[in-house]
């Protein structure tokens, strides 16, 4: 390769990747610092541990025991509003969280990141709190136990 043809070829890619040199999105920029700044506030919040048999298999009988802990992100204010209510609401909250553990299939069981379990738990939660909701629910960990 000539100089020449070095020396065009760095003005073609200079041409073309000048016009992108100022291009952002402002609003993403905002939103992302904004995200940022909450997750920075969020405190975790043990929300339980909850032990179910799932329904009997029925190609080959077994039965899966599913042990799962449970834990909550919200803002740090409202901690305190939240481990009331769920004290007071202890029996109906635990109840509907095993109901939503036990109502798993096992195609859920085996998604990677358990996303439709903890959504589902993720609503039971904020039902059971209403005025003061979390962020974000997590599992702590999972443990399923064949028989």
């Amino acid at each position: 390769m000539t100089t020449s043809s070095t020396t065009r070829t760095a003005v073609a890619a200079a041409a073309l990747l000048l016009p992108a040199a100022g291009c952002y999105d402002a609003a993403a920029m905002i939103e992302r610092v904004r995200n940022d700044a909450i997750q920075s506030r969020l405190e975790e919040i043990d929300l339980g541990d909850f032990h179910v048999t799932l329904p009997r298999d029925e190609t080959n009988s077994e039965t899966t025991e599913v042990f799962v802990d449970v834990y909550g992100r919200a803002v740090r204010y409202r901690l305190a509003d939240i481990e009331t209510k769920l004290e007071e609401e202890d029996y109906s909250y635990r109840q509907n969280m095993l109901l939503a553990v036990r109502s798993t299939s096992n195609e859920e069981l085996a998604e990677p990141g358990l996303g439709t379990l903890r959504k589902r738990l993720f609503e039971v939660v904020n039902t059971t709190l209403a005025d003061t909701p979390v962020e974000q629910v997590g599992i702590e960990y999972i443990r399923l136990v064949r028989h």
